[in-house]
């Protein structure tokens, strides 16, 4: 059993999984969570050849039912949760007058709702040992609503309020919760493949790293208490801002 464990809920191929290894090199447990348990579980034996206990988890982010007994599983199997990672998402593109209440909710339930869920699973257990780690993964979304993102961006917005009032309730109480921005494109291999093109137009260093990314949140996560860092935006150093 790990003397610490990380949680990611949204623990996809890209960020989950770099935040999962850089979380696993700093000698953490790593629960990781994701709606594909089959998915989360072949990440989680790739995580385990790092030498670290893991255990992955099919889950419904936006079920804090679900949310609440894969914590509960995680703890019992890995040890207290000392770091967690909001990850998960849903883009919902669409002009506002073709957006259906159907599309607008899904946003809200995959960002805002889930956040919240999993929020309260992690922090019932963090609050009363007065220590951990609570991050939410936003985007450009968080403070920039373009047109034909109101459902995402509003969902957006939400977890990034969700966030700040989370920040100032727990801070206090020992617990740093973060909001980090990721103001930019993660370099995949899906998208190398489906978007040759953008991929050549931001050339070198226009992409983000998903481990560069990962070892932002390591780093949040080890800062003293003397200097905690609410909210990270995150930028690859071309972006326009």
């Amino acid at each position: 059993m790990a003397t610490q464990t990380a949680f990611i809920l949204g623990a996809g191929p890209g960020l989950g999984a770099a935040l999962a290894r850089q979380f696993a090199r700093s000698g953490l447990g790593v629960a990781l969570a994701r709606r594909d348990g089959a998915a989360a579980t072949a990440l989680a034996a790739e995580i385990a050849a790092l030498g670290v206990p893991t255990l992955g988890l099919g889950v419904e982010a936006g079920d804090p039912t679900a949310v609440e007994e894969a914590v509960a599983a995680a703890e019992a199997q890995l040890g207290p949760i000392s770091c967690a990672v909001m990850n998960a998402a849903s883009l919902v593109r669409a002009p506002f007058l073709d957006l259906t209440p159907a599309q607008f909710l899904t946003a809200w339930e995959a960002q805002a709702m889930a956040g919240m869920g999993f929020a309260q699973a992690v922090l019932r257990r963090m609050a009363p040992r007065g220590a951990g780690f609570l991050a939410f993964t936003g985007a450009t979304a968080s403070g920039k609503a373009s047109a034909n993102f109101a459902a995402f961006a509003s969902a957006k917005f939400a977890l990034r309020a969700l966030s700040m009032s989370l920040a100032r309730e727990f801070g206090p109480q020992g617990v740093h919760v973060a909001h980090v921005i990721i103001d930019g494109i993660i370099d995949s291999a899906r998208l190398r493949a489906t978007m040759p093109a953008m991929v050549e137009r931001l050339g070198e260093d226009g992409l983000m790293s998903p481990d560069s990314i990962a070892a932002a949140y390591d780093y949040l996560r080890g800062q003293p208490k003397d200097a905690w860092t609410f909210e990270l935006d995150l930028r690859p150093f071309k972006e326009t801002w």
